[in-house]
């Protein structure tokens, strides 16, 4: 399988802009993700501090996991 750029849903939608805040949160050393997300990640192999959280206050749900690892495969 091709390996895919892994691209945040907020920016495959193209019609907001991202601020550059929305970053900021990227560089705090905590993962923010629940105990069945993190079991999920490391069923597949996915590093969570790669992963890019949509979920409330930027935590990380089973389908940014999911998607994430179709990308890097």
């Amino acid at each position: 399988m091709e390996k895919r750029e892994y691209i945040h849903p907020i920016q495959k939608s193209g019609a907001h802009s991202v601020p550059d805040s929305f970053f900021v949160n990227q560089a705090v050393n905590r993962i923010k993700a629940n105990p069945p997300v993190i079991r999920l990640a490391k069923k597949l192999g996915v590093d969570l501090s790669k992963v890019i959280g949509t979920g409330r206050n930027g935590h990380i749900t089973k389908q940014d996991v999911k998607d994430y690892s179709i990308t890097i495969k």
